[in-house]
């Protein structure tokens, strides 16, 4: 949980000084869709599928052209595999409920009073709030971590005081080191810019 609190307290320090320049900060909710999948360099894990998911929580904006965004996203992510031992297979579907925060990089291509197309990318450090277990033999060899890092890049649209974000994560840590998973999702989303 140490890294968790790092990364909360690193959220506070960015939002400060934006508080200080208001004509420079924007704050609001958001809610998405998610599409996971669990890209794996492991022989034991065959006819893997990815599966919908969501996020809800809010971001923040500091800057003006170039800005920094960072966000607090719960969410959920899922996908399903067939895991073969000892001659044996069973269809695991693995659902993890997430707790996310990204903190992005962003850049205005398009910059208007009533419209914005933005670029972005950044690391996001992703918290386990529930763990999926699976249902195999010996399963505590094939744990997932509670903490893992992944990287976003995308592109965004801003109209008006709405706002709507296209990224992809990819898993940059393995989520389970002993089936070579990584977490990877593509995620579209929508805010409203309350500030």
């Amino acid at each position: 949980m140490k890294p968790l609190k790092i990364i909360l307290t690193s959220f506070l320090f960015i939002l400060a000084p934006g508080l200080a320049f208001c004509q420079f900060f924007t704050i609001g909710p958001k809610v998405g869709f998610n599409y996971s999948s669990l890209p794996t360099s492991s022989s034991l894990i065959t006819n893997q599928a990815g599966k919908a998911g969501f996020q809800v929580g809010a971001f923040a904006r500091i800057g003006n052209k170039t800005y920094i965004q960072p966000e607090v996203l719960i969410g959920s992510n899922s996908a399903s595999f067939t895991f073969n031992s000892g001659g044996s297979a069973s269809v695991q579907n693995a659902t993890f409920s997430t707790l996310d925060i990204p903190v992005l990089l962003g850049h205005k291509l398009v910059s208007l009073p009533l419209l914005n197309v933005r670029i972005m990318a950044g690391p996001d450090f992703v918290s386990l709030l529930k763990n999926p277990g699976l249902q195999i033999p010996n399963p505590s060899q094939y744990t997932y971590k509670d903490f893992n890092v992944g990287a976003e890049a995308g592109l965004g649209v801003d109209v008006a005081s709405f706002t709507i974000d296209a990224r992809y994560n990819f898993g940059l840590s393995q989520i389970n080191p002993n089936l070579g998973q990584r977490l990877n999702y593509f995620n579209l989303s929508i805010g409203l810019k309350f500030i």
